[in-house]
């Protein structure tokens, strides 16, 4: 098993040959090993997403102020919900990709090649999404089977550096296991947020002036409770993509 020092500085990882993926590739045995990695690497996955989040979220708030309106806030908000997503989604990729695969890498170190990866991964969620909207709106194609062959495209373009087509053809014999694997992470995720935002509702409930100073300190609060929850998601996504590629082979 590697070695968890969350924090090794860069440099210091020691390459391994590649580990197996699930040897059980039923949907079934994919979702058992999304449940065993993601309690196998709760806590650092968690501090893979607060250490990208809390900064870039903290200057949200801190804009908070100077927002000309609540919708002005809200758009600053949604911006930089995603810069932060893109940064923590490859983290947390390259965090449980190199421990599986015997790299003792650092959570600073995933990050850091994170960053690396931000605009390709930024620009192909653009394009993607876009694929997916005229797909719905034209109904040349379902939009819900545009996105299942686009789901392991994040995964693609952080730990291959390949393109969207490559995302597109893995996905191609294996709809229904994606769609499953990838939707059901997705529901555990959207639990997960909710159970976290439980305590935290009662009190965002209690501040009824939403010009008050403090309601950008409880959302901030609230959203930093949730956000971790995502990494769920994130883990399911890895493990289809695992699978999809040892079947492409």
């Amino acid at each position: 098993m590697a070695d968890h020092n969350v924090f090794a500085p860069p440099g210091t990882e020691a390459a391994a040959p590649p580990l197996a993926v699930p040897i059980d590739d039923s949907i079934l045995g994919q979702l058992r090993e999304g449940f065993r990695l993601t309690l196998k690497y709760a806590v650092p996955i968690v501090l893979v997403v607060l250490i990208a989040w809390i900064p870039i979220a903290g200057l949200a708030e801190f804009l908070y102020p100077f927002a000309e309106s609540d919708a002005s806030y809200s758009r600053i908000s949604r911006m930089v919900s995603r810069v932060a997503s893109t940064l923590y989604v490859g983290g947390v990729l390259f965090y449980i990709d190199g421990h599986e695969n015997g790299e003792s890498i650092g959570i600073l170190q995933a990050l850091s090649r994170a960053v690396a990866k931000w605009f390709p991964l930024f620009l192909s969620w653009l394009v993607a999404g876009i694929g997916i909207f005229l797909s719905m709106l034209l109904l040349i194609v379902p939009g819900f089977y545009v996105w299942i062959r686009f789901a392991l495209l994040t995964p693609v373009v952080v730990l291959e550096d390949r393109s969207m087509s490559r995302a597109w053809d893995l996905g191609e014999d294996r709809v229904l296991q994606i769609a499953a694997v990838c939707g059901i992470g997705a529901c555990v995720a959207l639990i997960a947020q909710l159970v976290c935002l439980i305590p935290l509702g009662v009190l965002i409930y209690a501040v009824e002036d939403v010009e008050s100073g403090y309601w950008p300190i409880v959302s901030f609060l609230a959203m930093t409770c949730a956000v971790p929850c995502d990494a769920i998601r994130v883990v399911f996504v890895y493990v289809a993509y695992r699978a999809s590629v040892r079947a492409a082979e």
